[in-house]
C-alpha cells in the first residue's frame, strides 16, 4: 500500500485527469473467447490546454470477485499491457493528493467503452466509444487511502480488433474533473491577435495490400474527414489537431478485404503518415480440361474433314472422324 501511495509528479498538477484505454478490431479468425488486451493510459489537462499522457500513475484493475488481476505503480518501468477474458472489472485510480485539486475535489465527467459491435451509422461516424450511466465514485480504505473506483466490462466483438488481426483489444476512457459537469468546464480564452495560432498538421494514410503493393481507390476516414487513396495509394487529410486521432478504411475496391482502424499518434511539430494493410483476394482456380468431338454417318463411319466450333476454338475431323480442342 505504501507504494500504491505514490503518485507521479505530474498528477500534483491543478486541473482535469483523465483514464485512457486504448483500443482495435477483431476479425473471424481470432477466438472471441481469447483474452482482450487492455492498455491503460493516464492523461491530464490542465485549465484549457490539451490532454497530455502521464508516464508516471498508479492504478488496480480488480476482477467481479475482488482479485487484484493487474497493478501498475508510478514508478514502475514499462510493462506489458494485462489480457483480461470478457467479463466485469473495477478500475482503481490512486491519487497522492486524494483527488482535490484547489480544495475541488475530482469528479467524472464522462465514462466512455468500446462498442464491440458497432452500428453502420457508428461506423460512418467513425465513433469508437460509447458514454456508460456509471460514471463511478470517489472511495476511501480501511487505511484512509482516497482511490477512485470506475466499474467497467471487457466485451468481445468483431469491432476489437487489432490491426494485425491477431488479438482483441478493449478501450475504457474515464474523465475526471473538478468541475460540476461539462459545461462549467474551463474554456480556452478568446485568442488575441498576439497569441500564436492553433498548431494543425497534415496526415497521410497509405493503404497496401499483402504484396505491399498499392492499393488505389480505397476509401479512408480520419477523425471525420473522409479521402480516397490515389494512384500512389494515398489518402491525404489536411488541417487536424495533434494528438490522438482515429481512423478507419470503410470501403475498398472490388477484390479487396479487410477493414483495418484504430488511433494513431499525430505529432505537433511535423505532419505524419501512417501505412495500413488490406487482403488482396485470390483469384479463383480455373480447371482446364481436353475435348475430342467424334463426327459418325448414320452408319457408325467416321468421317472427316467436318469442320467443328467449341466455344472460340475450331477443328477439322482427321481420318478417325475425331477434331481435337485443347485447354
Amino acid at each position: 500500500m505504501n507504494r500504491l501511495r505514490k503518485i507521479g509528479a505530474a498528477l500534483a498538477v491543478a486541473g482535469m485527469l483523465a483514464t485512457y484505454v486504448p483500443s482495435g478490431l477483431v476479425l473471424a479468425q481470432v477466438n472471441p473467447n481469447s483474452p482482450v488486451e487492455v492498455s491503460v493510459d493516464i492523461l491530464l489537462q490542465v485549465d484549457a490546454n490539451p490532454p497530455k499522457r502521464q508516464e508516471n500513475a498508479t492504478y488496480e484493475i480488480l476482477d467481479e470477485a475482488g482479485n487484484v488481476v493487474y497493478r501498475h505503480e508510478s514508478d514502475a518501468q514499462a510493462s506489458q499491457a494485462p489480457k483480461l477474458t470478457a467479463g466485469k472489472y473495477r478500475l482503481r485510480l490512486y491519487d497522492g493528493q486524494g483527488f482535490k485539486r484547489a480544495d475541488k475535489v475530482l469528479k467524472a465527467q464522462k465514462v466512455e467503452t468500446s462498442i464491440p459491435k458497432r452500428s453502420e451509422q457508428d461506423i460512418a461516424a467513425n465513433k469508437q466509444l460509447q458514454e456508460q450511466s456509471d460514471k463511478g465514485s470517489l472511495k476511501t480504505d480501511d487505511q484512509g487511502q482516497s482511490y477512485y473506483e470506475v466499474a467497467f466490462e471487457v466485451k468481445a466483438g468483431p469491432d476489437l480488433e487489432s490491426a494485425d488481426h491477431q488479438k482483441m483489444v478493449s478501450k475504457l476512457a474515464v474523465t475526471l474533473s473538478d468541475q460540476e459537469g461539462a459545461a462549467s468546464a474551463p474554456q480556452a480564452p478568446a485568442q488575441s491577435s498576439s497569441q500564436a495560432p492553433e498548431v494543425k498538421r497534415n496526415l497521410t494514410v497509405k493503404v497496401l495490400d499483402q504484396a505491399q503493393e498499392i492499393v488505389p481507390g480505397a476509401t479512408v476516414t480520419v477523425e471525420g474527414q473522409t479521402a480516397m487513396t490515389d494512384e500512389n495509394g494515398d489518402a491525404h487529410f489536411k488541417d487536424l489537431t495533434p494528438g490522438t486521432v482515429h481512423y478507419a478504411v470503410t470501403q475498398l475496391p472490388a477484390g479487396y478485404e479487410g477493414n483495418p482502424s484504430g488511433e494513431a499518434e499525430l505529432p505537433s511539430d511535423t505532419d505524419h503518415s501512417i501505412t495500413l494493410q488490406v487482403a488482396k483476394k485470390a483469384e479463383p482456380q480455373v480447371t482446364k480440361r481436353d475435348l475430342t468431338v467424334k463426327v459418325l454417318d448414320q452408319e457408325q463411319k467416321t468421317v472427316a474433314g467436318v469442320t467443328v466450333t467449341v466455344a472460340d476454338q475450331t477443328a477439322v475431323t482427321d481420318e478417325n472422324g475425331d477434331a481435337h480442342f485443347k485447354g
